[in-house]
């Protein structure tokens, strides 16, 4: 990372747990990770390269990045002008009731279909949100309005398709490993467990998920690892007691991880957000 990468990040003021990160960035690259909240991307300038659901993409100025959770992707600046770029990360819990509120009729678990979008509405809905957040003026029901403004863009926008995610085997054994390395995330996790958890060999597990999920069950289960210590680090734990607890090798370690995925250290995280 160089002296023209900067990341800050900002807590919304409400109950709701949305974080907003106002991004610029040159030199530094992410490495392939996932987040549990929908991540919703502006390009402010620059070019904004990614690789997710099996393509490149590149996100140039006015367009939007629609992120669901656990959607693998990296990501880095094209070119050599820098890239500045918002992100919200909003809780499933938080999103769709407000999708239910704009006239979504679907159940609790959905999908966004696109992973790019020029819709102007989307646009200035996450603008105003991200605005809400980072003011630190913390209007609650001016957020909430924030939030509802951009549950109708998404809704109302032709071709994003919020829809129901088919419930093929595919998908349910998938899910299921997901929710076991989710409920073991503090033990040490092997192949073999999963393999047996699945009914299948470790061998055909790892291919399985590798072509389907697009990274190693072990680089997501640090994904999930690095998630689940984030949003530690807003409790009253030390740093060094949440690397332990969640299965870095040591504090160093635990800075690497985070470092990669969230452009900065956990300290320097907890400060954005609790300072």
């Amino acid at each position: 990372m160089t002296a023209e990468d900067r990341f800050r990040f900002y807590k919304s003021a409400g109950e709701d747990g949305i974080t907003l990160l106002k991004a610029r960035m040159n030199r530094f690259a992410y490495p392939r990770h996932a987040h549990e909240e929908y991540s919703f991307g502006v390009t402010l300038s620059g070019d904004q390269q990614f690789f997710s659901r099996g393509s490149f993409y590149t996100s140039r100025p006015g367009n939007v990045i629609l992120f669901n959770p656990d959607d693998i992707h990296d990501g880095n600046a094209g070119g050599e002008g820098g890239l500045d770029y918002l992100m919200l990360y909003i809780p499933p819990e938080t999103l769709i009731p407000y999708l239910k509120s704009s006239g979504w009729a679907g159940g609790a678990d959905f999908r966004l279909r696109l992973l790019m979008s020029e819709d102007p509405s989307i646009h200035n809905a996450l603008l105003r949100l991200s605005g809400s957040v980072g003011d630190g003026k913390g209007n609650p029901l001016y957020q909430e309005d924030c939030l509802f403004d951009l549950a109708l863009a998404l809704t109302g926008a032709e071709g994003t398709d919020i829809r129901a995610r088919p419930d093929g085997r595919l998908d349910t054994l998938l899910s299921k490993a997901k929710d076991y390395i989710q409920s073991n995330i503090r033990e040490d996790i092997s192949l073999d467990a999963l393999g047996r958890e699945l009914d299948m060999s470790k061998f055909h597990f790892l291919r399985l998920f590798r072509e389907q999920v697009g990274t190693t069950p072990y680089q997501y289960i640090l994904s999930c690892r690095v998630e689940q210590a984030r949003k530690a680090l807003l409790g009253p734990q030390t740093v060094s007691d949440i690397a332990y607890e969640y299965g870095f090798a040591d504090l160093s370690h635990f800075n690497r991880r985070f470092k990669a995925v969230f452009g900065v250290t956990p300290t320097r995280y907890r400060k954005n957000l609790l300072n």
